[in-house]
């Protein structure tokens, strides 16, 4: 699962794209700070969510998902010892 994923190896780059919302926000940090250790020098975590346009985050009973703000993202983020290099929105959204 991804709460439990720990890679064995040293990596140059790390991507998530629309799996993050999944995680409750302890396994989210815990999650980038396994990575984050699993890094190369110089190396990346590249990161694709969906964000709420305000502040508040929207849960799914649906599918039982989690959709952060950009500002919880960042919170989450920091907590987990990472700097966000760059951030940008996908034209036509």
């Amino acid at each position: 699962t991804l709460q439990a994923y720990d890679p064995s190896e040293l990596k140059d780059i790390f991507w998530m794209q629309w799996v993050l919302n999944y995680l409750v926000d302890e396994d989210f940090v815990a999650f980038f700070k396994r990575l984050s250790a699993k890094l190369n020098q110089g190396g990346v975590l590249i990161v694709k969510e969906n964000i709420t346009r305000d502040d508040e985050s929207i849960v799914d009973d649906v599918d039982s998902s989690l959709t952060r703000s950009r500002v919880r993202h960042e919170e989450l983020f920091a907590e987990a010892g990472l700097q966000i290099l760059q951030c940008q929105k996908q034209p036509g959204w």
